[in-house]
């Protein structure tokens, strides 16, 4: 498979543009509060290209979409190539640019990621708004594997108004 149209690879320089990007994201759909430096580790190590992938689309004024990916396990199993996983850090794109095509090319990059690796591909979905349209989002592109339940009514880092 070739490498998707439309979408490029980080780069160092990228990651001050790449953090605002990630600010929006966690502003309209992150939960809890969020750890600057864990956020500016996690883009450094995407910029090189070390245990982190981040695929992005460029804009003249802002990246206007992006995907970020790493590798884990389950907890509970060995240490060996067919436990590994890849997931997502964030999937998003920038609300001015909902209507593009974006969403389609950051769907492609995790196809392309997963057929460039041999790893499976594993993404999350917990929106705060919007998660029916979201979740036909995500079954036009992926089959659906798994599924979370919150329980109780205490907010938290994971409440809901």
């Amino acid at each position: 498979m070739k490498f998707p149209d439309g979408i490029r690879l980080a780069r160092q320089g990228d990651e001050q543009r790449l953090f605002a990007i990630f600010c929006v994201a966690h502003a309209e759909q992150g939960y809890g509060t969020m750890d600057e430096d864990v956020v500016r580790g996690k883009i450094a190590l995407g910029c090189q290209g070390k245990g982190v992938i981040i695929g992005l689309v460029d804009g003249p004024e802002r990246i206007e979409a992006v995907i970020g990916l790493t590798t884990e396990k389950p907890w509970y199993c060995a240490n060996v190539k067919e436990n590994w996983y890849s997931t997502d850090l964030l999937i998003y794109v920038h609300p001015l640019h909902r209507r593009s095509r974006h969403a389609r090319k950051l769907f492609r990059f995790a196809e392309w990621f997963e057929n460039e690796t041999k790893i499976p591909m594993i993404l999350g979905l917990m929106p705060k708004d919007d998660f029916e349209e979201k979740e036909r989002l995500f079954e036009r592109h992926a089959k659906k594997v798994g599924v979370l339940y919150k329980i109780g009514s205490h907010g938290g880092a994971l409440g809901t108004s």
